[in-house]
Formats: C-alpha cells, sequence, structure tokens
C-alpha cells in the first residue's frame, strides 16, 4: 500500500467520524444493534490503517474479515 492510499483511508476515516459522530437516532433495537455493527467497522478501519502503518500486514488482513462481518450485520 502506498502512502498517499493510506493518507486517503486516514482521511475517510477522519470524514467518516466527522459526519457521523454528530448523528442522533431513534433508540431502537434494531438502530442500537446497527449502530453497534458500525461502530465496530469504523474502528476496525482505524486499526487496519494503523497496522498498514507499521507494516503488521497480516494482522491488518486478518481484520478485514472482522470489518466484513460487521459491516454486513450492520446493514
Amino acid at each position: 500500500m502506498t502512502p498517499e492510499r493510506l493518507e486517503e483511508a486516514k482521511q475517510f476515516w477522519a470524514t467518516l467520524h466527522e459526519l457521523t459522530d454528530p448523528v442522533e437516532m431513534l433508540e431502537t433495537t434494531r438502530n442500537r444493534a446497527a449502530g453497534a455493527c458500525f461502530a465496530v467497522a469504523n474502528d476496525h478501519h482505524a486499526a487496519i490503517i494503523h497496522l498498514l502503518e507499521n507494516e503488521l500486514y497480516s494482522s491488518a488482513l486478518a481484520l478485514v474479515r472482522a470489518l466484513f462481518e460487521a459491516y454486513v450485520r450492520g446493514v
């Protein structure tokens, strides 16, 4: 992964966090479950970026599956 792509991923994460942090939703069981899955996916995304920056590729790849599963469950 190139440094430019890592920077794009960091910017994407920062923008996504900025846009979603102040969002308020109705407190239903479905919304709480989806929100929790989104938070997990967002945290995994940030962790993958950190791992790639530190050249820990196998650990980053291991989180990709968990990221995808959290996304699918949330959807």
